[in-house]
């Protein structure tokens, strides 16, 4: 069966959202979590190809939890002149595997995404028919359709109006939309890059662009009258930076008539909650923001590049202790040098977002070093941190140790060298903050 959407017997250019996992290795992973989200770079991509006259195909490994094995035998029998893959900084090592097993195939490689920043002559000294486009992928993507290149590594950072007021092509996506008990949503994003300066993330290094706020809006009318879609889920770090974006917004909506008919939910910076009018924000029908506040400790925020303090983050998430909006809070731990204070006072922090009952949810991550970051670049130069921690077959999933699915969470964890009780007090850890805040 052909997985590559929309279904066609030849296509020029075939799209690969490469998996997070290798679901052959670890197939536990295959059916842990089943909800996937449309690939949209990868839609923009293929949309702005479409509009140039190409086939374009996308083939979603990742809602297919796909093996290499698999998505090599889909790619060597359609055989497109370009097969595109995006790389993040945890499966550089399932794009080589992919590239390596094809590299005899008769087409031309290229390989994409924001994690390639610092990495991105690995692909081309190991395989001198891959090119790495960095930044922006549609215009470098038709000029290397249409001119090729003799470069192993194409730059754009910028984007003309035709790219940034694109509405994506949606049948190039397995799947407009996820299905919840009480709404039908579809991603969605309202701009690129991002002004804040955390020193773990890469998406600050490249130009913050925002989308007129009428395409969004015909957009989001577009989901709503072809998939019902009533939720829209903004994948973009900042949707709306000020208030005035957030009331060109609502106004756009009223015009359109679309207004009431969604609610959308998104992510947000602590400066940038701090600065909503929350009456605005609730007349908007934001159903829920997701905000970054990392630790609770205020060392650890500043080795991080947060320009805030706990104080601020409890003044600021008290402003909300009577809003309609449901926030939820991110936390990272095993970062670089946080030792058993730090993650007491995280413990703490966490204790009163629970006792204030501002906060509905909270999600824990492993820190994860990616490549082209001030955090990475300062430590892995120093020797705290070490490559293999990017491959992911050197992930181990909690369910291996029988954690409660009570908890209604995914955890994964780095294995690094065979560091096993890092790993262990890291997951005990991450289970004992979620419990305190669930009381489960």
């Amino acid at each position: 069966m052909n997985k590559i959407y929309p279904q066609k017997e030849k296509y020029d250019i075939v799209l690969v959202n490469t998996p997070c996992a290798y679901y052959d290795i670890q197939k536990e992973s295959r059916f842990q979590y089943n909800r996937s989200i449309s690939p949209l770079g990868l839609g923009y991509i293929g949309t702005y190809l479409i509009n140039h006259g190409y086939s374009v195909g996308i083939l979603d490994a990742e809602y297919f939890k796909l093996s290499v094995g698999e998505i090599c035998k889909i790619l060597f029998e359609k055989c497109p002149e370009y097969i595109g893959l995006n790389c993040f900084g945890t499966n550089v090592t399932i794009c080589h595997d992919i590239v390596d097993s094809l590299y005899e195939l008769n087409t031309t490689f290229v390989v994409g995404g924001v994690h390639l920043l610092s990495n991105r002559s690995e692909f081309s000294s190991k395989f001198p028919k891959v090119i790495s486009v960095v930044g922006f992928g549609e215009k470098a993507f038709l000029d290397l359709v249409r001119f090729g290149s003799k470069e192993a590594v194409i730059e754009n950072y910028s984007l003309g109006a035709e790219i940034t007021d694109l509405i994506i092509d949606r049948n190039l996506f397995v799947n407009n939309t996820t299905e919840f008990e009480e709404f039908s949503e579809a991603v969605c994003i309202g701009s690129r890059g991002c002004f804040n300066h955390c020193y773990y993330c890469i998406t600050n290094k490249f130009p913050f662009y925002q989308r007129d706020i009428d395409s969004i809006t015909d957009e989001i009318e577009y989901l709503h009258n072809t998939y019902g879609v009533n939720m829209i889920h903004f994948l973009d770090d900042i949707v709306f930076p000020t208030n005035d974006r957030l009331d060109d917004f609502v106004l756009s909506s009223k015009k359109k008539d679309i207004y009431n008919k969604f609610m959308w939910r998104g992510l947000c910076s602590l400066n940038n909650l701090k600065k909503f009018d929350i009456e605005l924000l609730e007349s908007s029908n934001c159903h829920s923001l997701a905000i970054g506040i990392e630790s609770g400790s205020d060392r650890i925020l500043e080795r991080i590049g947060k320009n805030y303090s706990i104080k601020d983050i409890k003044e600021t998430l008290t402003r909300f202790i009577n809003s309609k909006v449901r926030i939820k809070a991110f936390f990272m731990i095993d970062i670089p040098e946080e030792d058993d204070e730090d993650i007491a006072k995280t413990k703490a922090l966490i204790l009163w977002l629970k006792e204030s009952r501002i906060v509905q949810d909270i999600n824990i991550f492993q820190y994860k070093p990616y490549q082209g970051t001030r955090l990475f670049n300062q430590y892995y130069k120093n020797d705290l941190i070490e490559y293999e921690y990017f491959d992911l077959r050197n992930m181990i999933s909690a369910e291996s140790f029988s954690i409660d699915k009570s908890l209604g969470k995914d955890f994964y964890f780095s294995k690094i060298n065979g560091d096993f009780e890092r790993m262990e007090r890291v997951k005990n850890e991450i289970i004992e903050m979620t419990r305190l805040f669930y009381n489960k």
